[in-house]
């Protein structure tokens, strides 16, 4: 495998544990089930709204089941379902509220929600099948379907990447010692003087 990242190469794996390692735009839904006959969730369910309040999706890790309602946008549905997986294969707890619906805040929460981003992000444009124009976000949309705020984010974190892969497997050129005309007659002279010696 390349020099990818571990958690980067953790998301090829992960994909191909799922039997989808080369799908481009692969189905929400289809991902869940395919988690679910894996054992990385117990299931997932549609919910109403009014069980979600603001949310649009929640992982909670006491059924290990990802809740989700479908009312917004392919691209927002695929990018939330993706980060609550992330929440599940990552293991977090259920953050998302305290008890008596109480949002929860603090910097656990806060690095668990951009951990999910990340991992969403990656199993979306995963870095084994994004080669992307590095001077546009418009082949990300396009090619992944990657929600408008978070090309740019995942942009960045490819040319990252692509930085560090080239900086890890870059050859240094070798320079070609200078040669004196008469080196060969040198290098003989010396080896029968060692055969001399040997004998000797």
């Amino acid at each position: 495998m390349h020099n990818y990242s571990r958690e980067e190469y953790n998301i090829v794996l992960l994909r191909e544990r799922l039997g989808i390692p080369d799908d481009v735009q692969p189905d929400p839904i289809d991902v869940l089930r395919r988690a679910t006959y894996v054992g990385i969730i117990a299931g997932f369910c549609r919910v109403s709204d009014d069980e979600l309040g603001t949310n649009l999706a929640r992982w909670d890790k006491a059924s290990k089941q990802i809740l989700f309602r479908e009312n917004h946008s392919p691209t927002e549905f695929a990018f939330t379902i993706f980060h609550e997986l992330g929440h599940a294969v990552l293991n977090h707890g259920s953050r998302n509220r305290k008890v008596g619906g109480a949002l929860q805040f603090g910097r656990y929460a806060e690095r668990d929600e951009e951990e999910a981003d990340r991992f969403a992000r990656s199993f979306m444009a995963p870095i084994k099948l994004a080669i992307v124009d590095q001077n546009s976000t418009t082949d990300l949309l396009a090619r992944f379907g990657l929600p408008e705020s978070q090309r740019g984010i995942r942009l960045e974190e490819l040319k990252r990447i692509d930085r560090q892969q080239r900086g890890l497997t870059r050859q240094i050129p070798m320079v070609e010692p200078e040669v004196e005309e008469d080196t060969y007659e040198l290098a003989m002279n010396a080896m029968r003087q060692n055969a001399i010696n040997w004998n000797s």
